[in-house]
């Protein structure tokens, strides 16, 4: 029997792993400029073809209302001041914005169909070749409880829908997340209602007609309410 001694195998060479670096990545044609509070979702071309896959940019803000701070010079320093706390943006925009990675090229485009209107701080999630949008806010504050579709099915006309979902589902919000998990339930959660910072969470079967929200209770150890957070889901 031969043992294995750890600190002799700790002395062995072992294969080089390649270690991802930045590089310049030139951009052309017109970027979307300046904003925050805007998403941007990767979707796939028509049968998951990585080849056609996109970035799509939505929404988001290009200035924010109330004061703001000054650099020594008296110009804006770009940092929103004390007043610029409230939920009511300036500047909220619905446009979109395609990025192709391949060719390193923005486009603005105007899809078919009614649009969300101008909102940022919203949720978006890809659902294969569809981008979902979902709350936000805007110059008139809070977005209702919409739910809407960015449809690439056709990459040539992409077209916008508006989902009709039954019954009860997460209230109007901010500054939330939206993912999907096992390439089937959408998961909205967190964010603030203007009131108070929310700590629910809510789910929709994208498999199920008609569509439905459906709180998450009974599920272990909720994580304490939250806003303005990161969220990550795995397709399997």
């Amino acid at each position: 029997m031969q043992i294995d001694d750890p600190a002799s195998n700790a002395l062995q060479p072992r294969p080089s792993i390649a270690v991802p670096r930045p590089r310049p990545f030139p951009i052309e044609q017109n970027a979307p400029g300046p904003r925050c509070g805007h998403t941007l979702t990767t979707i796939t071309g028509p049968d998951g073809d990585q080849n056609k896959a996109r970035l799509v940019l939505f929404g988001g803000a290009t200035a924010l209302e109330g004061s703001t701070a000054k650099n020594p010079d008296g110009t804006p320093s770009g940092s929103p001041g004390p007043a610029a706390s409230g939920i009511r943006l300036a500047g909220a925009t619905n446009d979109v914005h395609i990025f192709d990675v391949r060719t390193g090229t923005w486009n603005k485009i105007t899809p078919m169909g009614e649009p969300p209107s101008p909102r940022a701080a919203h949720a978006a999630a890809a659902v294969g070749n569809m981008v979902v949008v979902q709350g936000g806010i805007g110059p008139a504050g809070l977005a209702s409880e919409d739910l809407h579709v960015l449809d690439f099915t056709d990459m040539e006309r992409p077209r916008w829908h508006r989902v009709l979902v039954q019954g009860a589902g997460p209230s109007a919000r901010y500054a939330h997340t939206l993912s999907l998990v096992a390439n089937r339930f959408l998961v909205a959660m967190g964010g603030n209602d203007g009131k108070s910072t929310l700590g629910d969470a809510w789910a929709l079967d994208t498999s199920e007609k008609p569509y439905q929200w459906r709180k998450i209770v009974d599920a272990g150890e909720m994580p304490c309410p939250r806003w303005e957070f990161l969220q990550a889901a795995s397709s399997s």
